[in-house]
């Protein structure tokens, strides 16, 4: 399964260390854990290991992520679902994105001023 490279697991009832299970396929493309139920901080190195990824569904999970981070300038991410997480603030990884283009936060428990650095190197 190294050559994997489309990969959706949702609507599943999956346990334990997802992303760190999927970290050693290095040609995934397309990573699909929506409504899996997860409750977590998620590493975000784990994603940045994945470095052909390109979209990411993490959609209808309550997640948070971690807040040190490896250089994610590299990562080719241009598609981030992140809807009903029930996140509480913008992930930080995110102004560090330089192939984002679309990004979908609805239905989170975000508030104030969107920050600064989210513009970084996003397009």
């Amino acid at each position: 399964m190294k050559q994997l490279t489309y990969l959706d697991l949702s609507y599943n009832n999956l346990h334990g260390d997802i992303l760190g299970a999927v970290r050693n396929l290095k040609d995934l493309s397309h990573l699909y854990l929506e409504s899996l139920n997860l409750n977590s901080v998620l590493d975000v190195n784990y994603l940045f290991t994945l470095k052909n990824l390109e979209v990411l569904v993490l959609s209808y999970n309550n997640i948070s992520f971690t807040k040190s981070f490896i250089n994610s300038t590299t990562s080719k991410l241009a598609y981030l679902m992140l809807d009903s997480c029930n996140l509480i603030e913008f992930p930080q990884f995110i102004g560090y994105l330089s192939k984002l283009k679309w990004l979908d936060l609805p239905h989170n428990r975000i508030q104030g001023i969107i920050p600064r650095w989210i513009w970084n190197n996003s397009k």
